[in-house]
C-alpha cells in the first residue's frame, strides 16, 4: 500500500522563530512570578512531595525505591498509580536542588514554559497562521486554568505528561520529514522512531493521559501534512514502537502494582454504570469548557451529584458534546487547513477528556489540574479559529491578544498564589462553594490547627463533623480541639465514636494516644502507671494496624519514653518513624535527647562520645529541616534545636560547627547563650 500525501502537497515546516519561543517562556515565568517565591507545601504536595523518604536519594540503589513502588506508596495504596517519571524528578530537584519549595516550584514553571513553547512548535505546523498559532500559546502560557497544574507541585504530573508528549509529537512529525528528504527502508523509520517512543513511554510515565498522545498521531500528520513514506511497511514502523511503548508501560504497571485497575472501592465514579458515567462525562467536559472560556476562582474540590437520566439537563449537555465530536470530524474531513486544525483540536480535546472526565473511570470527579493537558487542544481550536480572522487585521488581533493575555494574568496571580498556600487554597475553596464542601472545612480546620489558631478552627471542624456524619477523621480534628481547650472527657468521647466509623483511621488512633498520654502526665502519681499503660497499649495496637504512618511511630516512641528501661523500644520506635519521613524533624529531635541521656550513662568514653556523636547529628539535621519552615511549632522547637547543637559540638570538640549554632543563637535568642556559657 503506498500512502499519498494530503490535498495540497506536503505543508512546509514552519522555521520557528527564537523571540516567538523567547515570548512564551518569559510570559510564562512571569505569569507564575506569585510561585516562585516565599512558597509552601498545599495538600497532596506533603504527601507526595516534603514527607516522601523515597526522595532522598543516597546511594544508586535507592532509585529503585521510586520506580518500583506505587506513587502513593504505602498511603492509598488503593488508588494503584504509578508515576516513577513525576517522582524521579522529584529525587532529581531535591538532591541536586535541596528541599526547599521555592525550588520546586521553580522547576515546576520551568517544565511549564517548555510545555508552551512545545505547543508553540507543534501549533506552528497545524495552523496556517503564525500570529494565530503564537497566540494560542501565549493563552495557553497564561491562562489561569492552569494555576493547579503549575503552582501546585504534585501539578507536575500533568505538566510532565504533556510536555514529553508534545516532544513526542514534534519528533515524530521530524522523522518524517527526515524519511522525505533522505529515504531509506523500514529499519531506518524505526530507528528515527526510537526517539518519540522513548519519549511517548516517559509521558505515560508520568501521567496516565498521556496514553491517549499516540492514538492523535495519524490525523494529525493530516493535518499538518506530514510528508508519508511510499509502503505500508514503512509507514507503520514507528507505530510499531509506539506500540510497544504502550505494551512495555503496562506490563511494568502490572508488575509495580500487581494489577492494571483499581479496586471499585477506589473508583468513587467507576463504580457507576457506563451509562450514568457518559452523562458524568458530558457534565464535566460542560465544566471544563465554561473553565476555559470564563475561568472563576480556583479551589481545591468541588461539588458534585451523579446525574440522572431523568434530568433533561444533563442529557442535552451529553448530546451537545456528541455534536461537538461530530463537528470534529467534519472539520477533518474538511478541506481548509484552519478547518482541519479546528477538528483535530476537538477530536484530541474530546480523547484526553475521557480519562480525566471518568468515561473511562480513574475516580477524580473534577479538579482544575486534570485540563492541563485537554486545554491545548482547546488552545489549539482556538488559534485555528482565529487564523481567518487575522488576515489583514493583524493590529486589531494584536490588541485584542493583549487584551485577554491582561485579562488572564489578573485572574492568574492570586489562583497560583493560593496553591502555595494550604491556608489560601482553603479560603479560595470555601468562598467559592462554601458549606456545599465539608471537605474542605475539614482540611481548612487542619490547617489552622497546624499554624496554632485553635478558635478559628472549631467552627469549620463543627461544621466538617455536621456534614460527614459517617467519618472518622473529622471527628479526629474536633477531638484534638477539644484536648487543646482543656476537654479531655469531651475529646474521649468524639474519638471513641470516630473509632466506631472507622476502627484504624490514623489520624483517630494518633489524636488518641495524644490525649491518653496527654491524661497520663496530668494524672496523680497513683494514677499514672495505669494510663501510660493503657497509652502504650494503644500505641502498640496503632502501629500494628497502620505500621507505614509517620504519626504512629512518633507517638509510640513518646509513649515508650516514659517508661524506665524501654528507652530502647524507644529509640527504635523513632527509628521506623524517620524511615516514613523525608525531613521527620519531630522524631529527630526527640531520638537525639534519648541518645543524649544514654551518653549520660554510658558505661565507658567510648559508647559515651558514641550517644553524643548520635545525638549531634539528630540535632543538627533537625537544625536544617527546621530551618527551612516556618511554623509555629517549627519557631518555638528551632532554638532549643540550635541550643543543644551548640553545646554538643563544644562537647565534641568542632568548632566550626559550634561557631554556626551561635552566631544563629546570637542574632534570635542571645538569652540563651548565658545558659551555654554556664
Amino acid at each position: 500500500m503506498t500512502s499519498a500525501a494530503p490535498a495540497g502537497g506536503p505543508r512546509p515546516r514552519p522555521a520557528a522563530r527564537w523571540p516567538e519561543v523567547l515570548a512564551v517562556v518569559l510570559l510564562s515565568f512571569a505569569g507564575y512570578s506569585a510561585a516562585l517565591h516565599g512558597t509552601g507545601y498545599t495538600i497532596d504536595d506533603h504527601v507526595i512531595v516534603d514527607q516522601n523518604a523515597r526522595l532522598v536519594v543516597e546511594r544508586p540503589g535507592d532509585l529503585w525505591r521510586v520506580v518500583a513502588t506505587p506513587y502513593w506508596a504505602e498511603s492509598y495504596q488503593e488508588e494503584r498509580l504509578w508515576r516513577p517519571v513525576v517522582l524521579l524528578s522529584f529525587a532529581v530537584d531535591r538532591a541536586f536542588l535541596g528541599a526547599h519549595p521555592d525550588r520546586y516550584h521553580a522547576v515546576n514553571v520551568a517544565l511549564h514554559a517548555a510545555t508552551a513553547a512545545l505547543a508553540l512548535l507543534l501549533f506552528l505546523r497545524l495552523v496556517p497562521s503564525r500570529p494565530a498559532a503564537l497566540a494560542g500559546a501565549l493563552v495557553f502560557a497564561l491562562h489561569p486554568v492552569h494555576a493547579e497544574a503549575v503552582a501546585g507541585l504534585v501539578g507536575r504530573a500533568e505538566v510532565l505528561g504533556l510536555g514529553l508528549a508534545l516532544a513526542g509529537m514534534v519528533l515524530h512529525l521530524r522523522a518524517r520529514d527526515a524519511a522525505a528528504r533522505a529515504p531509506g527502508g523500514a529499519l531506518r523509520d524505526l530507528a528515527r522512531g526510537s526517539a518519540p517512543a522513548l519519549l511517548f513511554l516517559l509521558a505515560f510515565g508520568a501521567k496516565e493521559v498521556a496514553l491517549t498522545a499516540p492514538f492523535v498521531l495519524v490525523p494529525l500528520e493530516r493535518v499538518a501534512r506530514a510528508p508519508l513514506p511510499p509502503g505500508r511497511a514503512r509507514w507503520l514502523a514507528p507505530y510499531g514502537l509506539y506500540l510497544a511503548a504502550i505494551v512495555a508501560y503496562f506490563v511494568a504497571r502490572a508488575v509495580v502494582l500487581q494489577g492494571l485497575f483499581p479496586p471499585p472501592e477506589a473508583q468513587s465514579i467507576g463504580v457507576l454504570p457506563l451509562t450514568t458515567r457518559l452523562l458524568v462525562a458530558g457534565e464535566v467536559c460542560r465544566d471544563a469548557l465554561a473553565a476555559m472560556i470564563a475561568p472563576g476562582a480556583t479551589a481545591a474540590l468541588y461539588p458534585f451529584q451523579p446525574p440522572r437520566w431523568t434530568d433533561p439537563r444533563p442529557v442535552l449537555t451529553a448530546l451537545a458534546h456528541l455534536g461537538l465530536l461530530g463537528l470534529a470530524g467534519r472539520g477533518l474531513a474538511g478541506g481548509s487547513q484552519a478547518g482541519r486544525a479546528a477538528g483535530l483540536g476537538l477530536l484530541a480535546f474530546y480523547m484526553s477528556m475521557g480519562p480525566v472526565s471518568n468515561l473511562i473511570p480513574i475516580g477524580v470527579v473534577f479538579a482544575e489540574r486534570l485540563l492541563y493537558t485537554p486545554s491545548v487542544w482547546a488552545m489549539l481550536v482556538l488559534a485555528a479559529l482565529a487564523a481567518p480572522l487575522l488576515r489583514g487585521r493583524r493590529l486589531a488581533g494584536a490588541v485584542v491578544l493583549g487584551a485577554v493575555l491582561a485579562l488572564a494574568a489578573l485572574r492568574l496571580e492570586p489562583a497560583a498564589r493560593a496553591w502555595t498556600d494550604d491556608a489560601l487554597i482553603w479560603q479560595s475553596t470555601l468562598r467559592r462553594f462554601g458549606d456545599q464542601l465539608p471537605k474542605a472545612h475539614h482540611a481548612y480546620a487542619g490547617v489552622l490547627i497546624a499554624r496554632g489558631h485553635h478558635e478559628a478552627a472549631v467552627s469549620h471542624a463543627v461544621k466538617a463533623v455536621q456534614g460527614m456524619p459517617h467519618a472518622s477523621s473529622p471527628r479526629a480534628t474536633l477531638a484534638a480541639l477539644l484536648r487543646a481547650q482543656g476537654r479531655p472527657e469531651d475529646a474521649r468521647v468524639v474519638l471513641l465514636e470516630a473509632r466506631a466509623i472507622r476502627p484504624n483511621d490514623p489520624n483517630t488512633l494518633n489524636e488518641l494516644v495524644q490525649l491518653e498520654l496527654a491524661l497520663a502526665e496530668g494524672a496523680p502519681p497513683e494514677r499514672r502507671p495505669a494510663l501510660l499503660a493503657q497509652a502504650e497499649r494503644t500505641s502498640r495496637e496503632a502501629t500494628r494496624a497502620v505500621p507505614h504512618d509517620y504519626g504512629l511511630w512518633l507517638q509510640r516512641g513518646t509513649v515508650l519514653s516514659h517508661f524506665d528501661g524501654r528507652e530502647p523500644d524507644a529509640e527504635a520506635a523513632y527509628d521506623r518513624a524517620i524511615e516514613r519521613r523525608a525531613d521527620p524533624w519531630e522524631a529527630l529531635f526527640n531520638r537525639a535527647r534519648l541518645r543524649y541521656a544514654r551518653a549520660a550513662e554510658a558505661a565507658g568514653p567510648a559508647d559515651r562520645r558514641a550517644a553524643l556523636e548520635g545525638a549531634f547529628a539528630d540535632y543538627r539535621r533537625a537544625a536544617e529541616i527546621l530551618g527551612r519552615r516556618d511554623g509555629p511549632q517549627e519557631r518555638l522547637l528551632l532554638p532549643s534545636v540550635m541550643f543543644w547543637t551548640a553545646r554538643l559540638a563544644g562537647e565534641l570538640e568542632r568548632p566550626a560547627e559550634g561557631a554556626r549554632a551561635r552566631a544563629w543563637l546570637e542574632r534570635h535568642r542571645p538569652d540563651l547563650l548565658p545558659r551555654l556559657d554556664g
